[in-house]
């Protein structure tokens, strides 16, 4: 089974989370992918996407990306600081079989 650790990160936080995931698989095949160095080759059988928040929601890159994924098993786990200045991190697994992106915002988002 192969993992991979896909993210999106704007001040280093969420890089720093995906590092920590990545690090704690308990797996031999498995790769992790920036973003900013374009779109990876999804052939993991499990795909973890990590992003930073952006007004509400993942970043338009990220969503973007996640538009093009099907029948995969995925993670998300994401990194924001509140207006209220505490950090959150989240993280979801769940089965994006779906046509699109928008079933995951009405689950998650």
């Amino acid at each position: 089974m192969k993992v991979q650790v896909i993210y999106s990160s704007l001040t280093g936080s969420t890089k720093k989370l995906a590092e920590g995931i990545f690090e704690g698989l308990n797996c031999d095949n498995k790769s992790i992918h920036d973003l900013k160095e374009g779109e990876p080759i999804l052939d993991g059988d499990i795909i973890l996407l990590g992003y930073w928040v952006d007004k509400g929601t993942a970043n338009r890159q990220m969503i973007d990306f996640m538009e093009t994924i099907k029948g995969k098993v995925v993670g998300v786990f994401w990194f924001c600081i509140c207006m209220c200045m505490c950090m959150c991190m989240h993280v979801y697994l769940w089965v994006y079989t779906n046509k699109d992106v928008h079933d995951f915002y009405e689950r998650f988002m």
